[in-house]
């Protein structure tokens, strides 16, 4: 119940992106830091770009290469686009034929370097065989998800940008965590979520659903305006000066 209610941190898969034993050159060249942020992840797209529209949760499972999946459990809150049953079936669907289909990364990984020699002929091909991939997995999406309230469909992300530390403009997983990316010039929200993405829609209104989905001390402790605190002036006591008593020989002193 707790998992459910995103009360709790996203547990540390023991599954290991194959990305990241790759050596430090390589990684840098292909962004390895970035690549498997979001894997295994619910994510409700920002506010800023869906309010007023119905709500879209992107599942992301991960890269089309042997070994980078990972699919996340049902969520209840997901009960507004499908059941629990249908859920699994369409994610059973997609791990089967990734299983079978996913690339080999040292072939896709050979395929970039050689591209000079080529004159670019093997990363169309990679290309090809890519788009050929992505369209598969979308047809079988199209296909299980016919009972849920909409139709979902499969998008592969490449390219993520950056987003303000505000509510709105970040992307919450079902744990309640930002999506937060580490790179070369530090930490930053990003959007949208690297890989291939299931996205359903929900018949829900995305501000509605926040408030179920985004945890409620979020706005509070980031983005928010901090309070300018105006120093206060101190009154200062003005000093009397009080004359002691003058002595008798004083007085006829000052009368002289």
């Amino acid at each position: 119940q707790a998992l459910v209610q995103g009360n709790l941190a996203p547990p540390r898969s023991s599954k290991v992106c194959h990305l990241a034993s790759l050596p430090p050159c390589v990684q840098s060249h292909v962004g390895a830091e970035n690549l498997h942020e979001a894997m295994g992840r619910i994510i409700m797209k920002p506010l800023v770009q869906s309010r007023g529209q119905h709500a879209e949760l992107y599942i992301n499972i991960g890269w089309n290469t042997s070994g980078n999946q990972l699919f996340p459990a049902y969520d209840a809150r997901l009960a507004l686009a499908c059941s629990e049953e249908q859920c699994n079936d369409l994610m059973n669907a997609l791990r089967e034929y990734m299983a079978k289909n996913s690339f080999n990364l040292c072939c896709c990984l050979c395929a970039m370097i050689m591209a000079p020699y080529t004159l670019c002929i093997s990363c169309c091909i990679a290309h090809a065989c890519t788009s050929n991939y992505t369209n598969n997995l979308a047809q079988i999406a199209k296909e299980k998800t016919k009972g849920f309230s909409y139709p979902a469909r499969v998008e592969l992300m490449q390219v993520g940008g950056r987003a303000a530390m505000v509510p709105d403009q970040m992307a919450y997983d079902q744990y309640g965590q930002p999506l937060i990316v580490t790179g070369k010039h530090g930490s930053h929200p990003q959007w949208p979520p690297l890989g291939y993405n299931v996205i359903l829609i929900l018949p829900m209104k995305a501000e509605e659903f926040a408030q179920q989905w985004i945890p409620s001390t979020q706005p509070m402790m980031i983005g928010m305006p901090q309070q300018v605190m105006q120093p206060q002036s101190i009154p200062v006591a003005q000093a009397v000066v009080v004359q002691s008593p003058q002595t008798p020989q004083q007085e006829a002193m000052n009368l002289a």
